[in-house]
């Protein structure tokens, strides 16, 4: 089976144009309106347009300029030029990117809709993917709106961490001393061990998922994974502590280490939480994904080189 397109060139004309079964490339200036029945159009960015279209086909792709009304109905339109006049666009694909500019009302109906543009009049959408996606958008905002605004959640949360690193500091408090001796003892070596076992816990989960023995060592693993970050968070907080404490003039205080630790991360989260409610989440998700990081890394690079001798 041979498929045949045939392209229609249009350059500079004056005068109304009606097209049917075929590929209009416009590359030049029309004066007057262009009415499309099964085809497509693309309008060149250097391609300019007075006057309206009516279009019902398959494609139309507006990279120049138009001035008129715009009515289309078929399968997918993509706008990255420039229209000035109301538009109705009715199709399954309707993208408009981020060059793409509007001056004018938008009717819009589509099943998947794309929007990086600018639409200065009123926009009346509908949409079930973009309605998925405002709908998914919203909820997440809220929901990000409520858990700060919200001073008890945080507490508890607060509260559920210190209590479980509290508990894995006193059960570890007397191999402390000797595991951050192996930090001071070489850094480098400690944080490039802490980075290469952070590194290798997803890939040896994979290895476990595939292979049949390995289903049954999962929930083993997943426990040695759980229990090794909380030590490593131990850890990596007397670390913090004892970095501080030399600043202050406390010398050989594990206690005092662990607490001046615990009060650099609820810093750190406040600064999350504030960074957050005036929109600059990703500042705060850095900043304490950073502190967190750094405290696994340390804790997590000091507790295997112990642990293997390394």
């Amino acid at each position: 089976m041979i498929l045949v397109i045939s392209f229609l060139n249009i350059y500079d004309t004056t005068g109304s144009l009606k097209i049917s079964d075929e590929f209009a490339i416009i590359h030049g200036k029309v004066n007057g309106d262009i009415s499309l029945l099964n085809g497509s159009i693309l309008l060149t960015d250097s391609g300019y347009i007075n006057g309206n279209i009516e279009f019902f086909g398959d494609s139309l792709i507006l990279q120049g300029r138009v001035n008129g009304y715009v009515s289309f109905i078929g399968k997918k339109v993509n706008i990255s030029g420039r229209l000035v006049g109301d538009v109705l666009l009715i199709g399954y694909d309707v993208i408009i990117d981020s060059s793409g500019y509007i001056n004018g009302n938008a009717d819009i109906v589509a099943i998947n809709y794309e929007d990086n543009g600018k639409i200065t009049g009123e926009k009346r959408l509908i949409s079930v993917g973009a309605l998925l996606q405002i709908l998914e958008k919203r909820e997440k905002a809220e929901i990000a709106k409520d858990a700060n605004k919200n001073p008890i959640a945080h507490i508890i949360t607060l509260l559920i961490f210190f209590i479980i690193t509290f508990i894995t500091f006193l059960f570890i408090k007397n191999l402390i001393p000797n595991l951050l001796e192996k930090f001071y003892e070489n850094p480098t070596r400690t944080v490039i061990i802490g980075l290469i076992f952070s590194l290798l816990v997803v890939p040896i989960l994979i290895l476990l998922i595939i292979s049949i023995i390995g289903i049954l060592l999962i929930p083993l693993y997943l426990i040695f994974i759980a229990a090794f970050t909380i030590s490593s968070i131990a850890v990596g907080l007397t670390f913090v502590g004892k970095t501080i404490s030399k600043n202050l003039g406390i010398k050989d205080n594990l206690w005092a280490y662990y607490f001046i630790g615990v009060f650099m991360t609820i810093l750190f989260y406040v600064l999350h939480i504030t960074f957050n409610l005036i929109n600059l989440d990703w500042l705060g998700f850095t900043l304490l994904g950073s502190y967190a990081g750094i405290l696994i890394i340390i804790g997590l690079g000091s507790l295997s080189r112990a642990a293997f001798k390394i």
